[in-house]
């Protein structure tokens, strides 16, 4: 009786030993895709950032009708830009709920 004990307990260590492998391995992908979509979040704010850095140079630089065309250029972009920051973090928020 003993040895079948020992048996199922070897089982069972067996059984708890590939689950904790199992989400070890979930965790490792989750953080991946975490810090990918971080990498991407900071690729997008840097855009944002020389976006802006156009928007200022353009406004000092060009008289105010061609000013006003640029920024409105500028601003579409910008708005591009943000749109994919949102889905980028949506995209990371939804990894993390699922992880």
């Amino acid at each position: 009786m003993v040895a079948s004990e020992v048996k199922g307990l070897a089982t069972q260590t067996a059984k708890a030993t590939e689950d904790i492998i199992a989400q070890v391995t979930g965790m490792q992908s989750a953080t991946d895709n975490a810090v990918s979509a971080m990498e991407n979040i900071d690729s997008v704010i840097r855009k944002i950032s020389e976006i802006t850095t156009g928007i200022s140079s353009a406004v000092e630089e060009q008289s105010a009708g061609t000013a006003a065309e640029t920024v409105l250029h500028a601003a579409l972009e910008v708005d591009k830009v943000a749109e994919q920051l949102r889905a980028d973090i949506m995209s990371f928020f939804d990894e993390v709920k699922a992880a």
